[in-house]
C-alpha cells in the first residue's frame, strides 16, 4: 500500500496543547471529537480498504459524537463495527452510556445519532458500506447500538486481529474478498442464517447484481458520453431500488463522478504516472480540466495541483486529516 491509503496518529508525537486539537480536526469528517475528564492520549493506524475502512485505536479520556444536525449535515449511509479488545468504552444510542466489555462488538448506523466514549479502550473499528453489509447480513433495521457477544463475537474479533496484523501485506486486490469476509462474520455474530426461500438469500443476490453495476461504471469511467442512463437502461435491478442504493452518492451520476474523482486522485499520487493534469482528467472521462479541477478541490479540501506536490514530496499530506476526508467521501 502506498500513502494515502494508511496512516498513523500518535497523540505523543505532539505537544500537549497541540495533540488534542489536531486528533479533532482528524476526526472532524465523520465525527465531533470531545474530551473528557482522564487525560487525553491517542494511538491509531488506519488503512484504506474496498469500500471499507480500518482503524486500530488506544484511545484515553475521549468521545465521539453524532448530533441529529451533524447526521443531516454530512449523510453518511454507512455502518460502524467496533471491537472491543481491552479497557473501557461506553456507548450511548439514545438510551444513556452502556459499558461494552473487552470481546464484545458493537454496530452503528451512521444515519443515527450516537456517542462514544473511550476512557481507556484498546479497540479495532472497521467501516463498512451499508449495502455490503446488508448482502451479507439481510435486513439491517434495528441494528444501531445492536451489541454482539458470544462465540459469533469472539470468531469476529478473531478475524480483526489478524487483519489488523496482517494487512500491510495484502495486495489491494485481496482488500474486496477481506471486506467480503468480515461482512460474512458478522451475519455469523447477529445469528443470520441463509436457506434457499430467505430474505437474506434475495438480498445477497441483489448485492451481487449492484456490484456488477459498479464494475460496468468502473470499467466505462473514461468514457465521457457514460452517463447514469446507460446504467439505468442495461441494469435489471428498478430505477427505485439503484436509486435508494446510490443515494449517499447524490445518486447514479453523483457516484459516477465520485469514481471518476477517484481515479484522478490516484493517478496524481502515483510518481510513475506523469500525464499532464489535464489528460489525467479527460482520460477519467471529465469534459474538460478545469472541470475536473473544480470537482477535485470541493470533494477532497485541496487542488490537484498541490495534491500532486504534496504526494511526490511525501510530506505530511500524506496527513491523517487530509487522508479521513477523502476516505469518508469513498465509504460514505
Amino acid at each position: 500500500m502506498t500513502a494515502p491509503d494508511q496512516w498513523q496518529f500518535d497523540s505523543d508525537a505532539l505537544s500537549p496543547d497541540d495533540s488534542f486539537v489536531r486528533y479533532r480536526e482528524l476526526y472532524a469528517p465523520g465525527a465531533d471529537a470531545v474530551r473528557l475528564s482522564r487525560p487525553f492520549a491517542a494511538k491509531v493506524r488506519a488503512w484504506r480498504l474496498h469500500r471499507g475502512l480500518l482503524f486500530d485505536r488506544r484511545l484515553r479520556g475521549v468521545g465521539h459524537e453524532r448530533d441529529a444536525a451533524r447526521v443531516q449535515r454530512d449523510s453518511f449511509d454507512h455502518f460502524t463495527l467496533t471491537f472491543v479488545l481491552s479497557g473501557d468504552q461506553a456507548v450511548d444510542t439514545g438510551e444513556g452510556f452502556h459499558q461494552l466489555l473487552p470481546g464484545e462488538a458493537l454496530l452503528l448506523d451512521m444515519t443515527l445519532p450516537m456517542r462514544l466514549r473511550s476512557y481507556d479502550a484498546h479497540i479495532v473499528t472497521v467501516s463498512i458500506a451499508r449495502d455490503r453489509l446488508a448482502g451479507a447480513a439481510g435486513q439491517l433495521d434495528g441494528l444501531h447500538g445492536a451489541i454482539l457477544t458470544g462465540p459469533g463475537a469472539g470468531l469476529l474479533g478473531d478475524y480483526l486481529r489478524a487483519l489488523v496484523d496482517r494487512i500491510a501485506a495484502l495486495s489491494d486486490t485481496a482488500h474486496e474478498p477481506a471486506m467480503t469476509a468480515l461482512s460474512a462474520l458478522v451475519a455469523v455474530a447477529l445469528g443470520k442464517a441463509v436457506d434457499e426461500d430467505s430474505e437474506l438469500l434475495a438480498a445477497r443476490r441483489a448485492t451481487a447484481r449492484i456490484e456488477r453495476i459498479r464494475a460496468l461504471i468502473d470499467a466505462r469511467l473514461s468514457d465521457p458520453d457514460f452517463t447514469a442512463s446507460e446504467v439505468i437502461a442495461t441494469s435489471d435491478l428498478s430505477r427505485a431500488t439503484l436509486y435508494r442504493t446510490f443515494r449517499p452518492y447524490g445518486g447514479l451520476a453523483g457516484y459516477i463522478q465520485l469514481r471518476r474523482l477517484e481515479r484522478v486522485r490516484r493517478a496524481l499520487g502515483d510518481p510513475r504516472d506523469e500525464r499532464p493534469f489535464a489528460t489525467i482528467a479527460l482520460d477519467s472521462g471529465f469534459e474538460s480540466s478545469s472541470h475536473c479541477s473544480r470537482l477535485f478541490t470541493d470533494r477532497f479540501g485541496v487542488r490537484p495541483g498541490a495534491y500532486r506536490k504534496m504526494m511526490a514530496l511525501n510530506t505530511d499530506t500524506d496527513d491523517p486529516r487530509i487522508a479521513m476526508r477523502m476516505w469518508q467521501a469513498e465509504v460514505r
